[in-house]
């Protein structure tokens, strides 16, 4: 009988799932149950993952914190609200330091002088200590301390106490920097070919000297835009050349002090100058007045030859006036100039002119006569420059006389055989004026050199 029973429950079993009449049900049940397992295991993922989510967890446990009331349940919700007061003072945190780095500026540490003439470096922290040194607006420096109102600085070769409401640091400093940066580039071998265009087969403007120095307006990796004479502008391969950011920076009082006694004297002969033009001036034409008066006389009143001969002495007594006038100019060295040899007379030039600034200053005036020389725009010769008409007019006066007479400076003189010799640190200026009485916002291409501006 058990035999049988399980006969027919096998016989049931293949006429209820394997027969054919009822297999599309049992295929449709079948998957119904793969969907439903399914559907299970993705809630129970969906809940493992919320387990993990700490969003989740905050918000349960603050419904937990509203709902339970226990003492236990209160501290929990407390520790929630720690976490989360945490997890914002980090974020807060977070912000600050990017704020920080995003404030940081490369005059962090540094300083640039605001100022409309010239500001007072003291050796200490009072107005009543000594002055060690002078800035003027735009140059910089670095911030050494603070002393209250007392900012001590160190700019170029001086080091002292500066009041802190005319200087700027940070990203202020930074903003007003931007009129007094000078990006300039230093050929760096010898005679180097300007190009009128990025190309090797471009037409060739200059040759540069090694160590020239030149304004910078554009660059890339293969070429450097370099600006020449006259608003010229030409490249130059960037293998050659170096390109830098600079600035100027303060003076020591001796050479500030320097510098205004040859300004002085330059202005006072420039003025002794002016004079002694307005004196030929005047003299010149009193001379052919009494020439002309005096033929005149002698046309008109040919026919008394006593009344000519009266008149003579008057033209003689003129006549006798002029060796003042030849006298005032035969003094200076521009009646016979060729007395000299080049380097000589261009070497006190260079004393003359730039007697107290550095080497470099000395050589570049050197090369200012120099590059006129090649012009011809002034002559041919540095004689025929020098003395050229209202260029260097301390070039007659007592100043440039006493050089002649008494030899040149021994930088001045070494500045100018150097620069005869092919060493040029302007490249093509021609032209040349104290920083304190040029706007250099009126030039496109010019250079600094202690207290000269070439361009």
């Amino acid at each position: 009988m058990r035999i049988n029973r399980r006969n027919n429950r096998f016989s049931y079993m293949r006429r209820g799932l394997f027969s054919y009449r009822y297999m599309k049900r049992n295929l449709l049940v079948a998957a119904a149950t793969i969907v439903t397992a399914a559907g299970i295991g993705l809630v129970v993922k969906y809940g493992e993952a919320l387990d993990h989510n700490p969003a989740y967890l905050n918000s349960q446990t603050v419904q937990t914190a509203e709902v339970e009331t226990t003492s236990e349940e209160v501290a929990s919700v407390d520790t929630t609200v720690l976490q989360n007061n945490s997890t914002t003072k980090k974020a807060a945190q977070k912000k600050t330091v990017v704020a920080k780095a995003e404030e940081k500026s490369e005059f962090d540490g540094k300083f640039i002088a605001k100022i409309d003439d010239t500001l007072n470096i003291r050796e200490e922290a009072s107005t009543d200590s000594d002055i060690v040194g002078k800035l003027f607006d735009g140059n910089v420096g670095d911030v050494l301390e603070t002393d209250g109102d007392w900012v001590k600085i160190s700019s170029g070769d001086v080091t002292g106490y500066v009041n802190s409401d005319y200087i700027l640091t940070g990203k202020d400093a930074e903003t007003y920097a931007a009129d007094y940066k000078k990006v300039i580039g230093t050929v760096t071998d010898d005679t180097v070919r300007v190009r009128a265009e990025k190309s090797t087969d471009s037409d060739v403007l200059e040759l540069v000297a090694k160590d020239t120095v030149l304004p910078v307006e554009k660059q890339d990796k293969d070429w450097v835009q370099v600006t020449l004479a006259n608003d010229v502008t030409g490249y130059i391969a960037a293998d050659y050349i170096t390109v830098a950011e600079s600035y100027e920076y303060a003076m020591t009082i001796d050479d500030y002090t320097a510098m205004v006694d040859a300004e002085t004297q330059k202005t006072t002969e420039v003025a002794l100058a002016e004079e002694e033009s307005v004196y030929e001036e005047a003299s010149e034409p009193e001379v052919m007045s009494v020439d002309e008066s005096t033929t005149e006389e002698v046309v008109t009143e040919a026919p008394t030859t006593e009344e000519v001969t009266t008149e003579a002495p008057t033209t003689e007594e003129t006549v006798t006036e002029a060796p003042t006038t030849e006298e005032t100019t035969t003094e200076a060295p521009s009646a016979d100039p060729s007395q000299y040899d080049d380097a000589y007379l261009l070497a006190c030039l260079v004393s003359m002119e730039a007697g107290y600034e550095p080497y470099e200053g000395q050589l570049a005036v050197a090369n200012v006569v120099l590059n006129r020389v090649k012009s011809g725009s002034w002559g041919s010769s540095i004689s025929s420059v020098i003395y050229a008409p209202n260029q260097f007019p301390m070039a007659t006066g007592s100043v440039m006389q006493g050089y002649l007479q008494n030899g040149p400076l021994s930088t001045a003189q070494q500045a100018a055989d150097d620069a005869l010799a092919g060493n040029n640190n302007i490249g093509s200026f021609m032209s040349f004026l104290n920083v304190n009485y040029i706007d250099t916002d009126s030039l496109s291409d010019y250079t600094v050199i202690g207290n000269h501006c070439f361009y």
